[in-house]
């Protein structure tokens, strides 16, 4: 009762956001690539020119984005004229709402899979903290798709980990097909798959994902447009080429807060750019994150996913002030494990929404009547050291964790073979 009265407070406030905020820049975008997908067929999404003619997301986004579309056509506007689109806040809110809704399964999926590991109260507990959560409202009320490759990944992790591989492996698929940020998650779902499954088991899953896959891009492949499809992340590496836009992470903090105007190629350390900088950190934590997998108790496991997301926006460049946010619904799938998860999830909310408001246009010009551009510069920066402390905490933590349950695992191997000789 009291999760059906958070979910129905959620989606209130999240409605009021949507239409008391001017919508966020990001909808002009999905204004015109959803016009683009209504008109010409998803097929379409990737073979004409940037910006308004070409999709710069992954393909499950274009499907949402044509209900919407169809929907706006056939009860507002059905020539679909881009003068009268621009200007439709009923456009922008169907489109906005789909952050909205998916924020709102999300806290749903916490409870259903948190439910059947920890029981109701604390399955309960974790759905409502993240659903009423002040950042993840502000985001969903922004109409910022943050929340749709959040729900994904939340299933993924949440399904695979509660024995459900196949559903899991559905899951990762249309979180690796809705955005790229979900990509550097894929190596530790495989690892825990393998080791949890094996090879030979893990085949159904994997196949399953496969057929996911085949379905999402059956329009390209009707039409002969799979090849634009397949060189889109080659696009996507050349979009926002800058060492961060406005993500409070290593490399805002290391630009003094001017990120913006810092291309990626420019020289960090000797003949290394910024771009392979932050490539050689995203490598190292890649594979901090696999060691602390092996052997990872289950409690444990289900925070590594967040822990991995958190890590990928301290140390990436390009990042936006939004990037954080898939850290919030991971993190609260661990919530029941412990204390310390409940810590986490607190910080990243204090953080994550620090970093939305300092750079949302309404809000900062609100701020700026009361602070100087000085102290909120320097607000910015705090929060990066924010961030970063507690990157290096959670850190220590989990490889102090590690090293505890490695010793009691050893101690545990000794008794038994003390028992059993042979």
């Amino acid at each position: 009762m009291t999760l059906a009265a958070a979910l129905v407070s959620a989606l209130l406030v999240g409605v009021w956001l949507l239409i008391a905020l001017p919508p966020s820049s990001d909808v002009w975008f999905y204004q015109h690539w959803s016009r683009l997908v209504t008109l010409h067929g998803i097929s379409a999404a990737y073979s004409g020119e940037p910006v308004k003619d070409y999709v710069d997301y992954p393909p499950f986004l274009l499907y949402p984005w044509r209900l919407v579309g169809g929907l706006y056509r056939a009860f507002g506007n059905a020539e679909f004229d881009v003068d009268e689109m621009s200007v439709s806040r009923a456009f922008s809110f169907g489109l906005s709402s789909i952050a909205l809704a998916f924020h709102l399964a999300t806290g749903v999926a916490l409870f259903l899979l948190g439910r059947q590991r920890f029981g109701e109260r604390p399955a309960a507990a974790a759905a409502i903290a993240y659903v009423v959560n002040p950042a993840a409202v502000f985001n969903a009320g922004l109409g910022l798709l943050d929340t749709v490759h959040s729900f994904w990944l939340v299933v993924a992790f949440g399904l695979a980990e509660a024995g459900r591989s196949r559903a899991g492996w559905i899951g990762a698929a249309l979180a690796a097909l809705t955005k790229p940020q979900t990509w550097g998650l894929m190596p530790l779902f495989l690892w825990r798959q393998l080791a949890l499954l094996g090879w030979r088991k893990s085949i159904p899953g994997a196949a399953a994902a496969v057929i996911t896959v085949g379905l999402v891009i059956l329009p390209f492949l009707f039409h002969g447009t799979l090849l634009p499809l397949i060189q889109l992340p080659i696009h996507m590496g050349n979009i926002d080429a800058l060492v961060s836009a406005q993500a409070h992470n290593l490399w805002w903090l290391t630009t003094m807060g001017h990120g913006l105007d810092v291309p990626t190629d420019t020289l960090l350390v000797g003949p290394i750019s910024y771009h392979y900088g932050a490539l050689g950190l995203l490598a190292a934590s890649g594979f901090l994150v696999l060691w602390l997998a092996h052997g990872a108790s289950e409690d444990r496991m289900l925070g590594l996913p967040a822990y991995q997301a958190f890590a990928w926006f301290c140390l990436t460049t390009r990042a936006h002030e939004n990037h954080w946010f898939f850290v919030l619904p991971l993190t609260a799938l661990a919530l029941p494990t412990g204390r310390r998860m409940v810590q986490v999830f607190t910080a990243i909310s204090v953080t994550g929404l620090a970093n939305l408001v300092l750079h949302d246009p309404t809000i900062l010009s609100y701020l700026k009547n009361v602070c100087s551009d000085r102290v909120l510069h320097a607000m910015e920066l705090a929060n990066c050291v924010a961030n970063l402390t507690l990157l290096t905490l959670w850190t220590a933590w989990l490889i102090r964790t590690r090293r505890t349950e490695a010793g009691s695992n050893r101690i545990h191997r000794g008794l038994e073979a003390r028992r059993d000789p042979a």
